[in-house]
């Protein structure tokens, strides 16, 4: 005869089967127990147990007429008392979180820092670049759009800290032919992406283009044509239709982005509409994304597809699901601009760093006197249009590099060119064009970067906590 089953535990094939833990919200008290009790309402039991008792914090019921689908609550979430029955686990608000499962309480997140620092561009043939479009390749080069001097430059970091900058693509005189780096030429190049495969895409304001060139440096027209012919294909006023990129047209093409499948999303700024551009085998199919903005300006996707929207024009930020068509007002108040917690004044350009959206919203005054801020907002955020954070700049005009409200920013006299953003996933760092390709003697031809901490200097890499990441107004890369 085998031993029997202790206390907390049954065997449904009595003495000498194997044991198995009571499961939550059940007991036994006996041993050699063929099956587990129920607990009683109103009282609970952990995995295990031998008896039943009050409740524990930290749990919540999903039935209050079973006990047993008492559950622990989840890190991010808590409860507010002992008592679970009825009881639901709460999520942590916006700005706090917790790592343990089971909490009755959330902590506010650690306070971020933002440090901003600035990448001066040689000037190249007695021009200064003048950058709009940025990317970041694997390696952690930088690939420059250089808008009025048509052409694509690329910035190496140096072991001494120091950035080299050289001619990738294009020259000063400007063209649209296709071919190897050496060939092929651009003219007024604004937006650029990236995509998982290394592609580098680039949108030719005054051509009407889209481009690609590949890892190995060969250049090809994908939307639009060598021409510069120009148009409204697919229709913007049509959600979900279609033109394949021998009859796809476009007009004044602005900012980029790509989600994690590698869609394109591009700004028609003429259309005031999304274009979504799409491969299947070694075709590309433009297709009308989401329509009737005012002045789209800036774009960028989040890791579930969804597509965020900087109106400079209506002063807040779309947001759009990944099947494209209703967008909605995610913070600022539309055609109602200011400076308060929900409100933008010029959203030009924004990016996404796991879950937190980065805005750079313009000054009220123009060039040269008006400064700018970097605002931030949570993408998990409910409560709508979402609170915004500013955490870097101030409404002065300078140059200042620093932390925080210590940072000075210029911003372009040309507001229908956004500022544009790159990641390096590496370590962290942020780059960003500040004067959107204006030639003016306001420092057009820098590039700033922007380094996020907590408050014990632990930069937010992706070595960061995933548990506070998740939840929390920090960001992972």
């Amino acid at each position: 005869m085998g031993s029997l089953c202790p206390p907390g535990t049954f065997s449904g094939g009595g003495a000498g089967s194997s044991c198995t833990p009571c499961q939550a919200g059940t007991y036994s008290n006996n041993p050699g127990t063929t099956a587990c009790t129920t607990c009683g309402l109103n009282t609970f039991s952990m995995p295990g147990s031998v008896s039943c008792g009050p409740s524990s914090p930290g749990y919540a019921v999903r039935s209050l007429t079973d006990p047993a689908s008492m559950y622990i609550c989840p890190v991010g979430t808590y409860t507010t008392t002992t008592n679970y029955v009825g009881q639901v686990c709460i999520n942590c608000p916006v700005g706090q979180y917790n790592t343990n499962p089971g909490s009755t309480s959330c902590a506010p997140c650690p306070t971020m820092t933002v440090t901003i620092g600035t990448i001066t561009l040689p000037a190249f043939e007695s021009r200064n670049p003048q950058p709009t479009g940025l990317v970041i390749d694997s390696t952690g080069n930088l690939y420059l759009a250089d808008k009025d001097n048509h052409r694509i430059l690329k910035s190496t970091l140096g072991a001494s800290g120091s950035w080299t900058t050289t001619v990738y693509a294009g020259t000063t005189s400007g063209g649209n032919t296709d071919g190897s780096l050496a060939q092929a030429t651009f003219y007024s190049p604004v937006g650029m992406a990236i995509d998982s495969f290394g592609n580098i895409y680039v949108s030719s304001y005054n051509y009407h283009t889209i481009r690609m060139i590949t890892p190995s440096g060969n250049i090809s027209t994908i939307i639009g044509t060598t021409s510069g012919e120009s148009g409204d294909i697919p229709s913007a006023s049509s959600i979900g239709s279609s033109a394949n990129s021998s009859t796809a047209r476009i007009k004044w093409p602005l900012s980029m982005t790509v989600d994690s499948n590698n869609n394109i999303f591009v700004i028609d700024t003429s259309s005031k509409c999304i274009r979504k551009i799409t491969k299947t085998g070694d075709t590309y199919t433009s297709t009308t994304f989401a329509n009737d903005f005012n002045n789209p300006n800036g774009i960028a996707c989040d890791s579930n597809g969804n597509v965020y929207v900087s109106d400079i024009g209506a002063y807040c930020v779309y947001k759009i699901s990944p099947s494209g068509g209703t967008k909605t007002v995610f913070t600022g108040i539309k055609d109602s601009r200011g400076t308060g917690v929900t409100q933008l004044y010029r959203p030009s350009g924004i990016f996404i760093v796991g879950i937190m959206a980065y805005v750079f919203d313009t000054g009220q005054d123009p060039p040269p006197n008006g400064g700018a801020v970097i605002r931030t907002f949570n993408i998990n955020s409910t409560s709508l249009p979402a609170v915004l954070t500013t955490v870097a700049g101030n409404s002065s005009a300078g140059d200042s590099n620093g932390v925080g409200n210590s940072a000075r920013f210029r911003f372009t006299q040309d507001n229908n060119i956004s500022n544009s953003f790159a990641v390096n996933k590496t370590t962290g760092m942020i780059y960003f064009t500040e004067n959107g390709g204006v030639t003016d003697t306001y420092n057009g031809n820098r590039i700033r970067s922007m380094k996020l901490s907590n408050p014990q200097g632990t930069d937010l890499d992706p070595q960061a906590s995933a548990i506070l990441t998740s939840v929390c107004s920090s960001s992972s890369i």
